[in-house]
């Protein structure tokens, strides 16, 4: 029996940060390692260690720069700057939440963030920032209330925004990516007409020698590859792949954001794959994700993301080809993602479905208990990482059947039978 797949575009994609790209890869380490921070003044250096941290992954620079924005909260400057340094610090808990998955700093970031807003002077447009956690916090948690709210910000921001700023494009590619979500969740053809229109604005809007200008039409790629996924019409994929190959093609070389534009290329080069069965494109589709994996420190959050789709290409082409090699490789790249994801990532659950996947379908090859065991294991950490409600628990409950049953069908044990039959009406109930 084959086991349920959990497989979207929407679980590969890398997140995309509109940071700049303009350094050479020897300018980037330096700039990493060694760049002064200015001592004598506590917001610029908080400034730039988020600046830095969004160019180059440090977690450390953030974990620095929300200590001294908290010990700037007890001194007399803060209360001078009160809305700046509310924020600041709430979305410097946005980038830590995305990162680590710590929902207190969703929440916190959210609070700290409409206080700001509340204070900010008529004119100002922190809804930016205040609709980008709301839609973080959604897509934690699923509450449609925090995606409406997301999209009356991000409205607000774009309308507050005047025509020529260079956050406008920003402002209308995010609302843009909400009202998309929206679609998704309610399947309201209106919400998909005005995100794609929000997309193109955007890039018109971005003049072509501008280094956001890659980020606008990779979120438009990402757009067409959804639709694709929604509606199948054929020439959305077609864009998508396009798009993203123009995206990638403007990135200038040692740009410390090139593995997240490898990775969209190569997530729409994967559902090609998927649809066509065109070997090419697995090729292709896993040369790219290869690239991103090595271009990607072992410590930065995002080699997380890399390497979950790596995972992918190497089982699919085992799947497709029957090299052992890459079935071991897959098994060793999820082994790798489970190791350095945190208890309390919100994809924790995601990433230990992969890796039962990968070991019992070695098990299924190769007879190997161990990797029974560990599909098992997998599996039931799986399902008890998500909450009733969530939309792939009946999934997951699935999978820990197949692979209950198969441990039975070894060793007779019939706690294994029952807590399988347990398993398959919990699911059944779910859907």
């Amino acid at each position: 029996m084959a086991l349920s797949s959990t497989e979207s575009h929407e679980n590969r994609a890398a997140t995309l940060l509109h940071a700049g790209c303009g350094v050479d890869s020897a300018q980037a380490a330096e700039q990493a390692t060694s760049s002064p921070l200015t001592e004598q003044d506590p917001w610029s250096s908080s400034i730039e260690l988020l600046d830095r941290f969004e160019r180059f992954g440090n977690v450390a620079d953030l974990q620095r720069a929300i200590t001294v924005l908290e010990e700037l909260r007890s001194t007399p400057v803060w209360n001078d700057q009160n809305c700046t340094g509310l924020g600041t610090l709430g979305a410097a808990l946005l980038f830590r939440f995305n990162h680590l998955g710590n929902l207190s700093d969703l929440e916190d970031a959210i609070s700290m963030l409409k206080d700001a807003v509340d204070l900010a002077a008529r004119g100002q447009h922190d809804q930016l920032t205040l609709g980008n956690s709301l839609k973080a916090r959604f897509d934690h948690l699923g509450e449609l209330t925090d995606l409406a709210d997301a999209i009356s910000a991000l409205g607000d921001a774009v309308d507050l925004t005047p025509h020529g700023h260079p956050d406008k494009p920003t402002c209308l590619s995010n609302l843009g990516s909400c009202l998309e979500a929206r679609f998704r969740r309610l399947g309201e053809q209106s919400d998909m007409d005005e995100a794609l229109s929000m997309f193109k604005d955007a890039i018109d809007l971005t003049p072509h020698d501008d280094p956001r200008k890659s980020g606008c039409l990779t979120n438009l790629g990402c757009f067409f590859l959804s639709r694709f996924e929604h509606l199948e019409e054929l020439s959305d994929l077609e864009h998508a792949i396009s798009t993203c190959r123009n995206a990638f093609e403007l990135v200038p070389h040692g740009c410390p954001q090139k593995p997240k534009y490898l990775s969209n290329l190569g997530n729409s080069l994967f559902t090609r794959f998927e649809h066509f069965g065109e070997l090419t494109d697995l090729e292709d589709a896993y040369s790219r994700y290869k690239d991103a994996v090595d271009l990607t420190p072992s410590d930065h959050p995002e080699k997380i993301v890399h390497l979950n789709n790596l995972g992918h290409a190497l089982l699919a082409r085992f799947q497709r080809l029957g090299d052992l090699t890459d079935l071991e490789d897959a098994v060793s790249t999820y082994r790798n993602v489970v190791d350095l994801v945190p208890r309390g990532h919100p994809d924790k659950h995601m990433y230990l479905n992969h890796l039962g996947s990968c070991c019992y379908a070695r098990f299924d090859r190769l007879g190997v208990l161990t990797d029974l065991e560990d599909s098992v294991s997998a599996f039931r950490d799986a399902v008890d990482l998500v909450s009733q409600s969530h939309p792939r628990k009946s999934k997951y409950l699935v999978n820990l059947g197949i692979t209950l049953n198969a441990r039975f069908e070894r060793f007779g044990e019939l706690a294994d039978l029952e807590e399988a039959k347990a398993a398959q009406r919990d699911a059944i109930a779910l859907e």
